[in-house]
């Protein structure tokens, strides 16, 4: 699993880990190395998935979700084909709402959350295409400015009611996502 050095010092050490999963936290996956999926072969990329299951569940941790690097696989059937034989989700790409049966999107038009189209082509969202917003993105943009990121959030969570009020149930939801929390104010390197 990546082990997240900064400077030379890990990020989290398995003990670490291990107090967030006693305190109740869902542990998922990221890969062994943190490498741009798009950019591995076959065998590099059972290591980059398959391997960082291998390696949490040898801590007694069993994940369900692989999170993409860079969130950009999602197009990329190589990458999902073999995420699909680990995972049951993942998370890749970026978007202000998801939608729960992945037919609100205006640009790509779907009727159903099947991962490949009837013609063999990936669907944009499915559930090896969970979108997220990043709130370090937002942190960036509006220069580490609390109130204003704050402000942003509560826009985001509160874009969903127009949505789910319109069809009468829930359907859309933001998944937001925390890549690094500190309060350095620095530039975050994914």
């Amino acid at each position: 699993m990546n082990n997240g050095k900064e400077n030379g010092t890990p990020r989290m050490s398995w003990s670490d880990i291990e107090a967030l999963k006693q305190d109740g936290q869902d542990i998922e996956s990221k890969g062994m190395t943190h490498r741009d999926l798009n950019q591995l072969g076959a065998k590099d990329l059972e290591f980059e998935i398959g391997g960082s299951k291998h390696c949490l569940k040898s801590h007694n941790i069993s994940p369900n979700i692989f999170a993409v690097v860079h969130g950009d696989a999602w197009n990329n059937s190589s990458v999902i084909n073999i995420i699909s034989k680990y995972y049951g989700f993942a998370d890749n790409g970026f978007a202000d709402l998801i939608f729960l049966r992945c037919d609100g999107y205006i640009t790509h038009k779907q009727t159903d959350c099947s991962t490949y189209t009837n013609y063999g082509i990936l669907n944009y969202a499915n559930r090896y295409s969970i979108r997220e917003r990043s709130q370090n993105t937002l942190d960036r943009t509006y220069l580490h400015n609390d109130s204003l990121l704050f402000e942003k959030f509560k826009e985001q969570v509160n874009s969903q009611t127009e949505y789910n009020n319109m069809k009468g149930f829930i359907d859309a939801i933001p998944v937001i996502a925390y890549h690094s929390i500190d309060d350095s104010k620095g530039a975050f390197k994914y």
